[in-house]
């Protein structure tokens, strides 16, 4: 190796290369932890939107249950409200509200009856109370299905039919 001349300033110190290798493979490293990190936070928010929703459904299903109960005892009339369930039915009375919402009760419908179609509306939770306007709506029968934000006009119109031909049988039994 050649001697530096005299008064010429040394020659930069060389970096190893196994220094950048292992820099850049540390900084891939935590970008794929920060990834991973990520879809582990997204999986975990929608995993809760669905436990949600599930609880959602069992409430309505006690609430279900609980309106049959009440109609055994009550000559086939279910209650005039869902608080009329509590606590001779249903123990606890945030089983009346839905969890995806913030504690808003549960849309009651009055007037139904035991013996009507199991595609009659007894119940269903609040406007957009499960992400993307989704909800749950109970049936007479006390089975619970869950239907997307999309449908929700769909149940204001049998909702609003129902109550129109609950109202025409009325009539017509009226002396």
């Amino acid at each position: 190796m050649p001697e530096a001349a005299a008064g010429a300033a040394p020659a930069p110190a060389k970096k190893p290369v196994w220094l950048w290798i292992l820099l850049g493979c540390g900084g891939l490293l935590l970008v794929a932890v920060l990834a991973v990190g990520v879809l582990i936070y997204f999986a975990i928010s929608a995993s809760r939107g669905m436990a949600t929703r599930v609880k959602c459904s069992n409430n309505l299903r006690q609430v279900g249950i609980a309106c049959q109960m009440y109609a055994v005892d009550n000559n086939d009339r279910f209650p005039p409200s869902l608080e009329a369930l509590v606590p001779k039915y249903i123990e606890n009375a945030r089983v009346l509200r839905c969890p995806g919402s913030s504690g808003a009760n549960y849309v009651y419908l009055k007037g139904r009856r035991p013996a009507m179609s199991g595609k009659t509306i007894l119940a269903y939770g609040p406007a957009g109370s499960h992400g993307s306007g989704g909800f749950n709506v109970l049936f007479v029968d006390a089975h619970v299905e869950a239907w997307a934000g999309s449908r929700r006009a769909e149940l204001e119109a049998a909702a609003a039919r129902q109550e129109a031909d609950i109202k025409k049988a009325q009539k017509g039994k009226s002396p």
